[in-house]
């Protein structure tokens, strides 16, 4: 089921300078992990996927379904949820959903945008 509410991707902001910076910073901050064999990055796919498969040498899935609601399947070593959670109406639900499929001894990233979201101050 595709949410009524949920909008696609604007190419011209994932183009944007400020993201390629973010995403920059972000492969800075991520640990290579040894035996990394699957991902997932939450949320749909974009250019930064792409840069995750090569920086830890995997393919990375992407969800295409109501995060607030629908279930996430598949085992993953790695899990990616970059500024998605604050989107969510139901983010615990999410995290739940991620718990379940990480595999243990797995690693989750998350993050949201400086002072959001509210809910989890």
């Amino acid at each position: 089921m595709r949410s009524l509410y949920r909008s696609s991707i604007d190419t011209d902001y994932i183009s944007s300078q400020h993201v390629l910076i973010r995403w920059e910073k972000t492969l800075a901050f991520l640990n290579k992990e040894k035996n990394v064999n699957t991902g997932l990055d939450i949320g749909d796919r974009t250019p930064f996927t792409d840069q995750l498969e090569k920086y830890f040498n995997c393919t990375f899935d992407n969800t295409n379904i109501d995060l607030d609601e629908e279930h996430l399947t598949g085992k993953y070593d790695i899990i990616t949820a970059f500024e998605i959670i604050e989107h969510l109406f139901n983010p615990l639900h999410l995290l739940l959903e991620i718990k379940s499929i990480l595999n243990e001894g797995g690693t989750l990233y998350v993050s949201t945008p400086k002072w959001k979201p509210y809910f989890l101050w």
